[in-house]
């Protein structure tokens, strides 16, 4: 039996989403087990990840390591994003 679950994930910045998304692909190459895909692309403002696995406990176990590093990426972005732009408006500020 096949079991596939998709999550999308929708951010107002766009480029934040970009970033999530290449960190992502490391970690789709390296999956735990070879009965599990793992797939992820953006259909328009929309971060698509696909886990396609042949039992629903692979599943599970998939699904619970990628959301707790889902949440850690995201984390991560955001907060170099957010650390990004206030130094640029700083040094744009400074330069004035």
């Amino acid at each position: 039996m096949k079991v596939k679950v998709r999550i999308g994930i929708r951010h107002n910045d766009l480029g934040l989403l970009k970033a999530v998304h290449e960190s992502l692909i490391p970690e789709s190459k390296s999956l735990p087990s070879n009965e599990c895909s793992l797939r992820h692309k953006f259909i328009g403002d929309l971060l698509e990840i696909e886990f396609d696995c042949s039992k629903v406990n692979i599943l599970r176990a998939l699904l619970n390591s990628y959301l707790g590093v889902l949440s850690s990426i995201m984390e991560c972005v955001e907060e170099a994003w957010n650390v990004d732009r206030e130094s640029t408006s700083r040094s744009k500020a400074e330069g004035s």
